[in-house]
């Protein structure tokens, strides 16, 4: 059970990991001008990828975590939601 729920951890840290890039990308594109809103679509749907995936690894976590550690993870997990 405790090598599952590292797993989990692991794979959601990989993935709030790679929102990085393209949340910073976007942020970027906002400045210029022209805005370029066919990559900033393009961005913004792979980011609602990654969060859904993220909010599913968050679910797993929580019900495979030990009861005393659920508050814990729910903060975790609000720290990028």
């Amino acid at each position: 059970m405790a090598e599952k729920l590292a797993r989990i951890r692991a794979k959601r840290g990989g993935n709030r990991s790679v929102m990085t890039k393209p949340t910073n990308e976007a942020n970027d594109l906002l400045e210029v001008e022209p805005i370029s809103k066919k990559r900033l679509n393009f961005i913004a749907s792979s980011l609602n990828e990654k969060l859904n995936l993220v909010k599913t690894l968050d679910e797993e976590i929580i019900e495979n975590c030990a009861v005393d550690k659920i508050e814990t993870e729910i903060l975790e997990s609000d720290e990028i939601n």
